[in-house]
């Protein structure tokens, strides 16, 4: 049995104006224990705190600084939504964005950012935007959803046009060319499955071989 890492973000994210810019709310911190979904305000020239990975975060990270990293927010600042998802077993520094994350091993919780600022086709005003990309959701044969620029080169993809069922939707999207790395809105449908798959690289995105899979996963470009 593979064990998988993909990312795994809640299924349906309500906005609920948060881009409006017309209601308050509160400064970011850290994620509360908890939680699923934060939308909180960085501000101009906030003090980074400690980032522990790259695009996918400790819980216990800064969000301003994280957010800064992951490309959610710059140095003005500005709201974002955080959610919580899977833990990993290790996170990987990197420099970006002007901020440096630090490495870290196994942690049981995860944050990442979704900002319909960075969502091609997503109003920055909307209220409810597409549900964020992860994988195929299990009895689904098709799901229009977003990726979010930080989700683009995240998680494992299996294949070459077509993918594995399980593969990362976003980061596949990206290797076909349906989106670049500045994310968007895609369709991804489950289609049959092949006998092997072959790994590949395009787009940014190097992809792995795989064997028989039981179905596929294929993008709707019209």
């Amino acid at each position: 049995m593979r064990i998988l890492t993909p990312i795994a973000i809640v299924s349906t994210i309500l906005w609920a104006g948060a881009g409006s810019g017309q209601e308050s709310v509160s400064a970011c911190g850290t994620f509360p224990a908890g939680a699923e979904t934060l939308v909180c305000e960085c501000e101009a020239g906030f003090t980074p705190g400690p980032v522990w990975g790259t695009d996918v975060y400790t819980v216990d990270s800064d969000i301003c600084a994280a957010a800064q990293q992951a490309g959610a927010i710059g140095e003005e600042g500005g709201r974002v939504m955080v959610v919580a998802t899977d833990g990993r077993e290790e996170y990987i520094a990197s420099s970006q964005n002007g901020i440096t994350s630090q490495p870290w091993g196994k942690w049981d919780r995860s944050i990442m950012f979704v900002n319909p600022n960075l969502i091609i086709g997503v109003a920055a005003d909307a209220t409810t935007p597409p549900e964020a990309c992860g994988v195929l959701p299990a009895g689904r044969d098709r799901v229009t959803c977003s990726c979010a620029a930080s989700a683009t080169a995240a998680g494992g993809v299996w294949g070459s046009n077509p993918f594995t069922a399980d593969s990362s939707i976003c980061a596949a999207a990206r290797f076909s060319g349906v989106i670049g790395p500045g994310g968007g809105v895609v369709t991804a449908q489950r289609g049959p499955g092949m006998p092997n798959y072959r790994g590949s690289t395009a787009n940014g995105i190097t992809t792995s071989d795989w064997q028989n899979y039981d179905t596929s996963l294929i993008f709707d470009q019209n």
